[in-house]
């Protein structure tokens, strides 16, 4: 069992490292006002995080929603993002608990609960889409919210569960833009993420602008650039 534990977190910190590193910006100030151009060979196959587990997909992830925990560029030890603290409580490594940080919102004003937290972990397992991170949830057991307190009741013991929080498979979406049991069909993003969406074109270019409204792990927050991606073809 130990064996297998340690395969896991080995496989969680490269698609960490792969997923959020890919090109998560975090200009310096140096960078204000300028437009980032990203080239690159990833594949964004949606928009929705209960839909997608991809290293193209979770780079997007990264930069336009919030997870509760997130990697820093070059770290491999999840910090808190959306959360002000996480830790597991109570021993035996079977629960889980996070504060959120006061003050976040979403892009339609509406401020972030453990509730959307909840909804979040809860529609990726009811979708449970053949092509989406449930598999990385298998763990866990059920999800409680209160105020701006979440906590994740795990089946068996997981040390690796905050690897997989920090991860696209953790991304807090706004509960009323988001349908419980199926995907987002359009292309519209609501996150907390460091950028928001400005525009999509499947296969081509994503396009990024700071958002006014982030609060979180990404330093450096007044001074980020615009982003235009554009996914070069492979030959």
């Amino acid at each position: 069992m130990r064996s297998v534990r340690i395969r896991i977190l080995a496989t969680l910190l490269v698609l960490a490292a792969v997923g959020v590193g890919g090109w998560q910006l975090m200009p310096s100030q140096e960078d204000t006002d300028k437009t980032i151009k990203v080239g690159t060979t990833d594949v964004v196959t949606s928009l929705d995080p209960a839909g997608a587990y991809d290293a193209g997909s979770w780079a997007l992830f990264s930069n336009v929603f919030q997870s509760l925990l997130t990697f820093e560029s070059g770290g491999a030890t999840p910090v808190p993002d959306a959360a002000e603290s996480c830790k597991f409580v109570g021993g035996g490594l079977k629960t889980y608990r996070c504060q959120l940080r006061k003050g976040l919102e979403f892009p339609s004003g509406r401020a972030m609960t453990a509730e959307d937290v909840k909804y979040s972990f809860d529609r990726v397992k009811k979708i449970k889409s053949d092509v989406g991170p449930v598999s990385l949830l298998d763990t866990l057991k059920s999800v409680t919210a209160q105020g701006l307190t979440v906590t994740f009741h795990l089946s068996s013991p997981d040390a690796t569960f905050p690897f997989k929080v920090a991860t696209g498979a953790g991304s807090i979406v706004d509960r009323d833009k988001y349908p419980a049991d199926g995907l987002r069909k359009d292309n519209g993003v609501d996150g907390t993420g460091p950028y928001e969406l400005r525009s999509y074109t499947k296969d081509k270019k994503v396009t990024l602008a700071p958002s006014s409204r982030y609060k979180g792990a990404v330093k450096d927050a007044g001074a980020r650039s615009n982003c235009s991606t554009t996914r070069t073809p492979t030959s």
